[in-house]
């Protein structure tokens, strides 16, 4: 029987992304590739999400990836990986992401060449792989990129693991609580940007091994409003005190401790409250990927135009979040229509219902 919470629990986080990423526009912690006048709500919503809502992507990749194994052979699954991940991060990165970069360089560097003269800078220019101010970069894609690197390199870690059969097995549920702790040392593994692969791997890993165990994700509902508590309380700790991953050992331990009970509490809110499906949960769950691949783009683009004129920061937000939200469906519409485009940015049919 499929676990509709966990697909439902995918496509709401990614939908947090378009009011997370336009907050970014206006937040007082760190640069982007437009940028307004600091809104203090923005601040605290981005300094709220920031430790778990990426985190919680991958451990759901995770749970799915041991649905997925379940069903499928080795081959197959990396076959799906390259079309589903690869293919997308390929096109993406030429296609949507340099709408960006255009946008950094015309707000930060005063650029004045024209759009397909920037990919020139795009592809020369010095950068710290971020883009804010122009260069390459992945972008959002990113995720993409950390998702099938860990994708490939999990799978020898996971056919091992079944072979000398390690995993979870009949361990206390409430035994989940502590293993945040392996987290840590495998945070400063690969670390690009504050995004370290090691520590997003070891995510991937206890959401393929752990999280999808029935009595863990038992014990998670069973203590959701416990979990949400605490969860909520260490996620006012590390905004009134700005914790920061770059803060010192002390800050990263508190960061990925509160990012590990906040997932912990989502998957169990889920399993209670969001295992069902209808038309509409799997329309948003089919478009959630290509949602993730086009918003940040058209959130920039948006954002860049309504920089440029006197309306209140608020108005301001309420329009590039509702535009950008608007334009990513027409977009997603628009490719659905033509095969080349639904190969490019794997866009899939929307599944029938399956019980």
């Amino acid at each position: 029987m499929r676990k509709h919470f966990i697909d439902n629990v995918r496509w709401l986080t990614v939908l947090l992304l378009f009011p997370y990423h336009t907050a970014r526009i206006f937040d007082g912690v760190q640069p982007f590739y437009v940028k307004g006048a600091e809104m203090r709500a923005a601040t605290v919503f981005v300094l709220a999400c920031t430790p778990w809502f990426m985190p919680l992507l991958f451990v759901v990749a995770g749970i799915s990836t041991r649905y997925a194994l379940q069903k499928r052979s080795t081959g197959a699954y990396i076959r799906e990986r390259f079309a589903k991940l690869f293919v997308p991060l390929i096109s993406g990165t030429l296609l949507l992401v340099p709408m960006q970069t255009y946008f950094a360089e015309v707000f930060h560097n005063a650029y004045t060449g024209g759009y397909f003269g920037q990919y020139l800078l795009f592809f020369t220019k010095p950068t710290d792989l971020t883009g804010y101010t122009g260069g390459f970069t992945t972008g959002q894609l990113w995720f993409i990129s950390y998702l099938f690197l860990i994708s490939l390199i999990a799978l020898p870690l996971i056919r091992l693991a079944h072979k000398r059969r390690i995993g979870w097995h009949d361990t206390p549920a409430a035994l989940v609580l502590p293993l945040c702790c392996m987290i840590l040392p495998f945070s400063y593994l690969l670390d690009i940007g504050g995004k370290s692969l090691g520590e997003y791997l070891v995510l991937f890993l206890l959401g393929y091994f752990v999280l999808a165990e029935e009595p863990v994700q038992a014990f998670t509902g069973r203590y959701r409003l416990a979990l949400l508590s605490a969860g909520a309380l260490l996620t006012a700790y590390t905004v009134v005190n700005r914790v920061s991953l770059k803060s010192g050992i002390g800050s990263r331990a508190i960061m990925l401790f509160t990012s590990w009970i906040c997932i912990l509490a989502i998957l169990g809110m889920g399993r209670r409250h969001l295992n069902f499906q209808n038309k509409w949960t799997q329309r948003l769950s089919a478009s959630s990927f290509p949602f993730y691949l086009f918003h940040q783009s058209i959130i920039v683009c948006i954002g860049f135009y309504c920089l440029q004129t006197d309306r209140p920061g608020g108005l301001q937000y309420a329009l590039i979040l509702s535009g950008s939200i608007v334009l990513s469906t027409l977009l997603y519409a628009l490719c659905k229509r033509f095969r080349a485009l639904r190969f490019l940015f794997a866009i899939k049919d929307t599944p029938p219902p399956q019980k």
